[in-house]
């Protein structure tokens, strides 16, 4: 009797192994497949141009990825943006869930791909921004330099005709124009210095990779600033105000803010980018 008892429990324990076993070989070839299906997704998927210029990428990308951690300055860049365009072409076509992408899919998915254009061109966008950006555009110095700012891309705008929102409005605590200071978020050239309808006072400065930064409604400029001025980061440019919507001196059209954008070289030519992950990430540094 105690044989069969012990034979049972052999059987069962072996069966219970057994499919364990099937289990597992199961599952690792799912995660296979998906890993595999998300790669033909992509290759034949391509670029999705709007989705990458809402920037809907994960909080920690720019802050802290694990995988890339305690790399060197360039190769962390690298990675960064390696892993910034396989969230994309993944997202853009609904191949993930969550903000996360495991070890196994990335390695796999950079090695796949690393021949491929679009990759290449995906990655090498987010190598610009990722190397150009460095500080948040606005001073702060005590805590009555409190700003704030939402997420406005793309909002309707309807002077001068209907358009999109190119940017994010950075607002101060106080509507008072010429208080708050507009620092660059790069090093880089000045480009561009001078009154736009739209834009008001604006300065634009082309940082080293490439990446322009475009900012808008100033009440004044620095004394002295000038085009084709070296800038670093975190220069003064000049105080935030409510220039613009009239002719050169027009003020008062609407509330103090900063209007940040960030413009790439892209297949499309110069396109606008959505900053307002790039300003949250920016902020925690201040």
């Amino acid at each position: 009797m105690n044989r069969v008892i012990n034979s049972n429990k052999i059987l069962i324990g072996a069966v219970l192994i057994l499919t364990i076993l099937i289990l597992i070989r199961t599952l690792s070839w799912l995660d296979s497949y998906s890993v595999n299906k998300a790669y033909k997704t992509i290759i034949r998927e391509g670029i999705n141009y709007d989705y990458f210029r809402n920037m809907l990428l994960p909080q920690d990308l720019l802050r802290d990825i694990n995988v890339c951690y305690q790399k060197g300055q360039e190769e962390e860049s690298e990675c960064k943006a390696e892993y910034a365009a396989i969230y994309t072409m993944l997202k853009q076509s609904n191949l993930i869930k969550g903000d996360n992408i495991s070890e196994k899919k990335l390695y796999y998915l950079q090695d796949k791909l690393k021949d491929n254009k679009s990759f290449q061109e995906l990655t090498g966008y987010y190598q610009t921004l990722l190397s150009d950006v460095k500080l948040f555009p606005v001073k702060a110095e005590s805590k009555d330099d409190i700003v704030s700012f939402g997420d406005s891309w793309n909002e309707l705008r309807n002077y001068g005709g209907n358009r999109r929102h190119e940017g994010t409005d950075i607002m101060p605590k106080e509507n008072i124009r010429g208080k708050y200071e507009v620092i660059s978020a790069s090093d880089g050239i000045v480009e561009r210095l001078g009154w736009l309808e739209k834009g008001g006072y604006r300065v634009g400065i082309r940082a080293p990779h490439g990446a322009y930064f475009y900012y808008a409604h100033l009440d004044s400029y620095a004394k002295g600033l000038k085009t084709g001025d070296i800038i670093k980061a975190g220069e003064f440019l000049g105080y935030m105000g409510d220039s613009g919507y009239g002719k050169e001196g027009t003020k008062g059209m609407f509330p103090v803010h900063l209007h940040f954008g960030i413009y790439l070289d892209t297949a499309l030519g110069e396109t606008s980018v959505n900053p307002y992950q790039c300003l949250l990430y920016l902020e925690k540094k201040r």
